[in-house]
């Protein structure tokens, strides 16, 4: 993931959890297939599921009436300043939902990705909130707020409102009962997501007074998808796509129920959760016809059509006075961030987003006029010679320019923010690196094109939008954490930091540009609602505020070389233009467009303005050449006025804007203690496996609190007696790093039992019970990931029916394991990943010494879509082994034992367990992998067949994997789900294929 800013204008929360109880609207009453779709489903549920929490930190908790904040103790001022107002927006938002639910409310704050996010997850029997800190910067369509903390909390509560709302239909209040689903009302499975995500818009843009129904980016966008004809279909109205799809259920459903208000009447939208919610069961369609008078498509085509004729007015108006567009260079498509000028003014560098699913790269490109291709030329000629009646291709568009050198991404994570060094050679820029947690912090790098090398400034400092000082030494940026960004500078030879102004929950900067002397840094202050223009010394700190006091924000300044001025963005008159700002508070338009702009960069000559220019499917590169007469205001275009296409009276130019009355929102007493363990929540799940083995199924029963400090994972299973019987209890510990699991078990396998023609060594039927301590830790390094474990396991082993294991056998054991993961990404899409893992267990049963090791390798390669595996894994024991310490090759592994008192089976569902037993075994395997499903080919011995190649047993088939790290929001173990089928080419009877399945819970 790329870090900030680049402009793609996500203005939704991709990991807005309101959007996954919508995916339970046509399978209520199924839970296994319920739980088995949303797995396969594997795009749209890890997109939504939040990264998890670190539960290792120091938690503590704020306690009001109806709400528990849990927070780290870094984020304590930012986590006060929301706990306290969160009472008052509860009781705005319920008058304005016509609903509050009456259980508490979780709020767990953390900050994984040091980005601005939430989710709401409205579960009836005690709904959760997670908050990102990290305040949006002024190219966020976020940006306009009173505090971010304030506008997420409306937002994601009114989620909480709207989605919680009971059902009066008996029925489904018995249904609501059922344990094995999250108890989710009837709204989120009914009603589709551009409802879910309008109505929450809507709400934060009718009681803060800002948020995106409010700011210029909504109408910018709805404006410019209105003038080139690409706003969504009423079908399309839930999907994303490569550039600005993923917003369309924000914004333009937002839009939508605004005007539906307008028309009906503020109590409509009440009305309508109260017809879905009713006695009578209504789906939306029905439910909303019964309100409005006509069906939503019906409807929405009135409101695309007054949106589009209202946009062309803009347009009339706009183009009458005369637009100040630039010179378009290049058309880019999907996302880009902010062009970065050289010194000399010959090269530019700039953040380019790749399509659908493919990693953005830097790319530097020469600022002279691009020739003519004459390869491309000639060929044309070519092609009117040979048929003089043909038309050579029309071309509207500028041809890009070439690369001159390209950044691609570093294991997977791409580089951002490029700005030139002073000599004109190398850049900053910024990468996101992992921490050792796992969570992701922006990182200062050094690039020289030259040497094709990247060198590392700072090592998890949050450090985003950093500028050079002249000398070289020095640049100043923007750290964010803790819920605000301060204005800092950092050393560049050693990486120290100094903050120059610090921000706090109600103040933030964004952005940093150094004078041309190198004394000063001008930066986007917002402070009261909006964003200013500041000037501070780096010498001692001191901060002027440049105010035109016109109450318009102002961000993304860059300095006119001769140091009097700066071109930044404004939105003065409705519309986000460019603007030069003299230090004196004077300010000159130097745009003037239909959509918007972004990130002004001055040539070094003073003579020229690059700037990025909005488009339905990506930005414009244009520069605005400079030093003609200066350019009169056209009249505002207020942001309301330009979501539906009206402009203000053109007989007023550049009118002082309105200061919005910003609410201020009681201030509640909070209590504040320790976290502790946390308040419990459970969640009831099922559980099942088919395969070779037999079939089982069961029930897992998770208690867990909402950070995962400690889980509690019960669970029992029964079925064929020749598949996994049992129960187990697991007690996870994830306070502390390393981890600590202490489970308990009893569990019982008959694989000789089998349903296939061949079943599993009589050997192998066993009664196992026992107790087993795992102490792990996980790290993560810009490398890749990182995994060490051990641990020990006492227990008694007991041979069932024929089995040759006595009844009682004592089994104890110690291991230790460690595994690795590395990533290299080149040339954008071609993709190395290797991974490697080593066991060792020493021990005794049956008071029999044995000791075991197992070794694996997996090499994959390819681009992102589809990729090559070749994996190997190869354990020996030692000559006194009891059978059941010996390697065995075939069957499932089952969660009802701890995974160290199966590290000797070879798992392969297409074979019966113990098919293949032995003191040495192999397992080659070769895969075709795209996702989360592989076509394979395995191939496995066992002992003496090592010496016979054509004694290998042979496997191909499809295997879908698909697993599922805990969410102790979503209070889900973690959980796994496996499908797939194999033909089997070698066994004492003829080939045949084999299907397996299973869903599996481990804490």
């Amino acid at each position: 993931m790329a870090a900030r800013p680049e402009f793609t204008f996500r203005l939704d929360a991709p990991y807005d959890l309101a959007r996954l109880p919508c995916m339970l609207r046509y399978l209520p009453r199924c839970p296994l297939l319920l739980l088995a779709v949303l797995l396969l489903s594997t795009t749209s549920v890890a997109a939504q599921l939040p990264p998890s929490t670190d539960p290792a930190q120091r938690w503590q908790s704020f306690r009001s009436a109806n709400f528990r904040v849990h927070f780290r103790a870094e984020h304590t001022d930012w986590a006060r300043h929301v706990a306290e107002r969160l009472e008052g927006i509860r009781v705005a938002v319920g008058r304005e939902v016509g609903y509050v639910p009456p259980t508490v409310t979780d709020v767990v704050i953390d900050d994984p990705l040091n980005l601005p996010n939430g989710s709401a997850m409205p579960f009836m029997d005690g709904p959760v909130m997670f908050f990102w800190p990290t305040p949006p910067d002024p190219a966020s369509g976020l940006s306009q707020q009173s505090t971010w903390g304030e506008l997420l909390a409306i937002h994601e509560f009114a989620h909480i409102a709207h989605l919680s709302r009971p059902a009066r239909d008996p029925w489904e209040r018995i249904e609501l009962l059922f344990p094995l689903l999250p108890r989710i009302g009837p709204i989120p499975r009914r009603v589709p997501t551009w409802v879910t995500e309008g109505y929450a818009t809507l709400v934060e843009g009718r009681l803060s007074a800002s948020g995106r129904p409010n700011s210029v980016w909504r109408a910018a966008v709805l404006r410019t998808w209105a003038l080139e004809g690409t706003l969504p279909a009423y079908a399309s109205l839930d999907e994303g796509g490569a550039f600005l799809g993923g917003s369309t259920p924000y914004l333009t459903g937002s839009a939508y129920l605004e005007w539906l208000a307008r028309a009906r009447g503020d109590s409509a939208l009440p009305q309508l959760w109260r017809r879905l919610t009713a006695r009578v069961a209504r789906d939306f369609p029905e439910a909303f016809t019964g309100t409005f008078g006509d069906s939503p498509a019906a409807l929405y085509g009135r409101f695309t059509a007054e949106v589009s004729a209202r946009a062309f007015a803009v347009r009339a108006t706009r183009t009458s006075a005369g637009l100040v567009e630039g010179e378009r260079i290049a058309r880019l498509e999907r996302g880009a961030g902010a062009p970065a000028v050289s010194p000399d003014g010959s090269r530019m560098a700039l953040l380019l987003s790749g399509a659908a699913g493919s990693p953005s790269r830097i790319e530097i490109w020469s600022t002279r006029a691009q020739p003519a291709d004459s390869a491309e030329l000639r060929e044309t000629q070519r092609m009117l010679d040979d048929d003089p009646d043909d038309v050579a291709a029309y071309m509207p568009y500028p041809r890009r320019p070439r690369a001159i050198s390209t950044l691609w991404p570093v294991r997977g994570r791409g580089h951002s923010e490029p700005r030139f060094l002073p000599d004109g050679r190398r850049l900053l820029v910024t990468r996101m690196e992992p921490l050792p947690s796992g969570a992701l912090r922006p990182d200062l790098f050094i690039w020289d094109p030259r040497l094709n090398a990247v060198t590392r400034v700072t090592n998890g400092a949050g450090i985003r939008l950093a500028d050079p000082t002249p000398d070289g030494a020095h640049a100043a940026g923007i750290r964010c954490g803790a819920g605000s960004c301060d204005l800092v500078e950092i050393v560049l030879e050693t990486g120290a930091v100094r903050v120059l102004t610090a921000g706090s929950p109600t103040r933030t900067f964004g952005g940093a540009r150094v004078s041309p002397d190198g004394r000063t840094v001008a930066t986007a202050l917002h402070e009261a609602g909006r964003w200013r223009i500041a000037l501070v010394q780096r010498a001692d700190g001191a901060m002027t505020i440049i105010d035109p006091r016109d109450q318009a924000s102002r961000y993304a300044p860059a300095w006119m070389p001769d140091g009097r001025a700066l071109a930044v963005v404004s939105e003065a008159g409705g519309i986000a233009d460019i603007e030069r700002l003299a230090l004196d508070g004077t300010t000159t338009p130097l745009t003037r467009v239909l959509t918007a702009t972004q990130a002004p960069d001055a040539s070094a000559t003073g003579d020229r303005v690059w700037y990025l220019a909005l488009h339905a499917r990506g930005w414009d590169l244009r520069a605005l050449s400079l030093g003609g007469p200066p350019l009169a205001r056209a009249g505002d275009i207020t942001a309301d006025a330009a979501v539906i296409g009206a402009r203000a009276d053109p007989a007023l130019t550049n009118p002082p804007a309105p200061a919005a009355v910003l609410p201020v929102w009681p201030v509640g007493d909070v209590e504040q203690a320790a976290y502790g363990l946390g308040p419990r929540g459970w969640r009831l799940l099922p559980t099942s496996t088919s395969s070779a083995s037999g079939t089982n199924g069961g029930l897992a029963l998770y208690l867990v609190d909402p950070v995962g400090r400690l889980g509690l994972l019960a669970q029992g299973a029964g079925g064929d007696r020749s598949a996994w019987q049992g129960g187990s209890l697991a007690i996870s510990w994830r306070g502390t790093r390393p981890t600590f699991e202490l489970a308990g078990y009893w569990a019982r396998e008959e694989g000789s039992r089998g349903t296939t023609t061949r079943a599993g060594s009589p050997t192998l039927d066993l009664e196992q019970s026992g107790g087993a301590l795992t102490v792990a830790l996980d790290r993560a390094s810009t490398l890749g990931g990182h995994h060490y474990a051990g641990g020990v396991l006492a227990g008694r082993v007991s041979g069932i029916g024929a089995s040759a294991t006595p009844r009682g056998a004592t089994r104890a054991f110690a291991w230790l394991e460690a595994g690795h993961r590395y990533l290299w990404v080149r040339g954008g899409d071609l993709v190395f990943q290797l991974e490697s893992s080593a066991q060792l267990a020493q021990g005794t049963t049956n008071a029999v010494p044995w000791t075991r090791a197992v070794a694996s390798l997996l090499l994959r390669t390819g681009g992102r879509r589809l990729q090559l595996e070749a994996s190997g894994t190869y354990g020996r024991v030692n000559g006194g082994a009891p059978a059941t310490e010996q390697l065995q090759l075939g069957g499932m592994t089952t969660s009802l034992l701890p995974t160290a008192a199966q590290s000797q089976r070879f798992d392969q569902p297409a074979f019966a367990p113990g098919a293949l037993i032995g003191r040495e075994a192999a397992r080659t395997r070769l895969g075709l992998v795209s996702g989360p499903i592989t076509v394979f080919w395995d191939a496995l011995a066992a002992g003496g067949q090592f010496a016979h190649a054509g004694q290998w047993w042979r496997v191909a088939g499809i295997d879908a994997r698909v697993p599922l790290d805990p969410a102790p929001l979503l209070r889900l173990p973690a959980v796994e789900l496996r499908a797939g089928a194999g033909y089997a080419f070698d066994d004492v009877v003829p080939a045949s294929w084999r299907a397996w399945f299973m869903l599996s819970a481990r804490p």
